[in-house]
């Protein structure tokens, strides 16, 4: 570190007052969306792949679901939780629908921890054949015992594969390869999964390269012999021990290539910092404006090692990998994106800076618009605190007034 750098590395009195009411504040879902849009805690991934129905394309559609967003029951010695399942997949082109399916999922977990740790997840898994084409695929997750839903929605173009498929990163889980996104924690070999659909009838080389930051970590090549139109390819990559962040897989043979992107990380403070520009960036909700702005002046490496301690020093409970807090905050910026901000980013606005801080206020009152085509949202928390927003008719509310 710099040897003038005095940013502190633990947090202040008044910031633990704040991270106290980040932790045990009352939070969920907002009393009213601004505007709809999906929660980025759950995910719907399409993948596609050559089909034996002719001039159709084989989809695999999952649909991810943490372990922190569902009610489980002890059964026993262990806990369950219950999901409905409903998708539907419309024709962009004739707004007919081309697909539907519904079904029920439970997982069980043996620890109650296992319960509310969102880095743990269950994936629901649908595959079915689509002509090609641009389609809009609508999911509804809806946990069994408190009913509450949500609702993804994507829009895709189905084509059909040329050469190979695209290449879907997998990894052993409980013995078996399994896709289950792009975001990988400690795992030390990384599957590359590809189908062929025109192969060489001669024995071929595949090159492969991990590349970061456009430094290229390594190359390895793999020999193929007696390749076969739809079978499924399996590069297995070691990672280093000290490999972490975006990490890109280039795939080539012959004169076709084609990229993968995956992230890595160790621990829950090193998958926020996956992307650190933007980590830095939020800390100006909860920092002091010097310790801020001497924040974004120190290299990249240092920054990494000030938010690395900052939210190790934070942790509520440092004997556990669970950060809780770290856990709340990145939420409650990923809710702020999604549901404020019309001319800014979500975080940046007004009522995300203020939910950031003191999250789900306790009420929300509404006005209609006055003369001048001003509209007022007032957020009341427990605390007797009472925020001011107005709305010129532009999208996003300004804070014209805070009450205590």
């Amino acid at each position: 570190m710099h040897k003038n750098n005095t940013v502190s590395r633990f947090p202040t009195a008044s910031l633990i007052l704040l991270l106290f009411l980040l932790l045990f504040n009352c939070h969920g879902e907002f009393v009213e969306k601004q505007r709809p849009g999906k929660m980025h805690t759950h995910e719907m991934w399409v993948n596609t792949s050559y089909s034996q129905v002719s001039d159709k394309v084989k989809v695999t559609l999952q649909l991810k679901v943490p372990n922190n967003y569902l009610v489980f029951i002890k059964k026993n010695n262990q806990f369950s939780a219950g999901m409905e399942y409903t998708i539907t997949v419309t024709d962009k082109e004739t707004d007919k629908q081309a697909y539907k399916k519904s079904w029920s999922d439970e997982i069980f977990v043996s620890y109650y921890e296992d319960t509310r740790d969102g880095s743990l997840f269950h994936v629901g898994e649908s595959v079915f054949d689509l002509l090609p084409g641009k389609y809009i695929v609508s999911a509804i997750i809806e946990d069994r015992d408190n009913h509450h839903q949500w609702r993804l929605k994507e829009k895709i173009t189905i084509s059909p594969p040329d050469f190979w498929s695209e290449i879907i990163p997998m990894v052993r889980v409980e013995g078996i390869l399994r896709h289950i996104g792009n975001r990988f924690k400690d795992i030390d070999t990384l599957f590359c999964r590809f189908q062929l659909t025109d192969p060489f009838n001669t024995d071929t080389d595949l090159i492969y390269k991990v590349i970061q930051d456009s430094d290229t970590l390594t190359t390895q090549t793999v020999k193929f012999k007696n390749l076969k139109s739809g079978d499924f390819y399996y590069i297995p990559l070691a990672l280093e021990e000290g490999w972490s962040g975006n990490l890109t897989v280039n795939l080539k043979v012959g004169d076709r290539s084609q990229d993968l992107t995956v992230k890595l990380y160790r621990d829950m403070v090193d998958n926020y910092l996956i992307d650190q520009e933007e980590s830095i960036k939020w800390m100006s909700v909860i920092l002091p404006h010097a310790d801020y702005q001497q924040l974004k002046r120190m290299e990249h490496e240092e920054q990494r090692i000030y938010l690395v301690e900052y939210w190790k020093s934070a942790d509520p409970t440092p004997s556990t990998e669970f950060n809780e807090l770290l856990d709340e905050f990145y939420k409650r910026v990923l809710f702020c994106n999604e549901n404020f901000g019309v001319l800014t980013e979500g975080w940046r606005s007004d009522q995300g800076r203020i939910y950031i801080k003191y999250g789900k206020p306790a009420t929300v009152e509404n006005t209609a618009s006055d003369g001048y085509g001003r509209s007022y949202q007032i957020w009341y928390y427990q605390s007797n605190k009472q925020f001011v927003f107005v709305n010129d008719g532009f999208g996003d509310y300004r804070l014209v007034r805070e009450l205590n």
